[in-house]
């Protein structure tokens, strides 16, 4: 089984080549936003451990997380987002791990790890290629505006936290490039994926 990482700035369009790779190449996908999310429902060990950690203010009377309020004493202490994700990471690794166990006894050929944070744990530890999806700045901010309302102040502090181009350029073995056509990005995700089955 190849593992594919795909990674890129918040924004870069991912969902439409993760969509392809499933359709067209039977590929199981894996967001790691998704698992996190599920991680941090109530009942949850990572939101059990959370709750032991975090003030009471940062969860709602029904055990979900208060997320405003948790991004709000982040944003005023950055140890909390250290010591959050100290707890999160290690629990998406271990779901991920399971969800590649379960893949490889179904005799999946291709499983897709899709994490905008995919350089910063160990997750690229576990890819056979890395895929950086690059988007420009300017239509990154545009789609977050029209598509999740974003102001330009929470785009700005969003990506600030990631990574810049160079850096995903740099530790990435494939860059697909998604300012184009819909069809453009099929294509080089196409030459990609035929030059993984050929062992290039």
């Amino acid at each position: 089984m190849v593992i594919i990482g795909i990674t890129g700035g918040v924004g870069a369009g991912k969902s439409f080549i993760l969509d392809h790779l499933e359709q067209q190449y039977g590929a199981r996908i894996l967001r790691t936003d998704d698992v996190a999310k599920e991680l941090y429902e109530p009942g949850q060990k990572l939101n059990q451990r959370l709750q032991e950690e975090l003030p009471e203010s940062c969860f709602l009377p029904d055990g979900n997380v208060n997320r405003p309020e948790l991004a709000r004493l982040i944003y005023q202490d950055h140890r909390i987002l250290e010591e959050v994700n100290a707890l999160v990471h290690p629990m998406v690794m271990e779901a991920v791990l399971d969800a590649i166990a379960l893949a490889r006894g179904e005799n999946v050929a291709y499983f897709v790890i899709e994490s905008a944070l995919l350089y910063d744990s160990d997750l690229n530890q576990l890819c056979d290629s890395k895929w950086y999806i690059y988007t420009s700045e300017e239509m990154r901010r545009d789609r977050l505006r029209e598509t999740r309302g974003y102001s330009d102040e929470k785009i700005t502090s969003i990506m600030e936290n990631q990574l810049s181009e160079e850096e995903f350029r740099k530790k990435s073995d494939v860059v697909i490039d998604n300012n184009g056509t819909k069809m453009q990005g099929i294509t080089q995700v196409d030459h990609a994926m035929e030059r993984l089955e050929h062992g290039i």
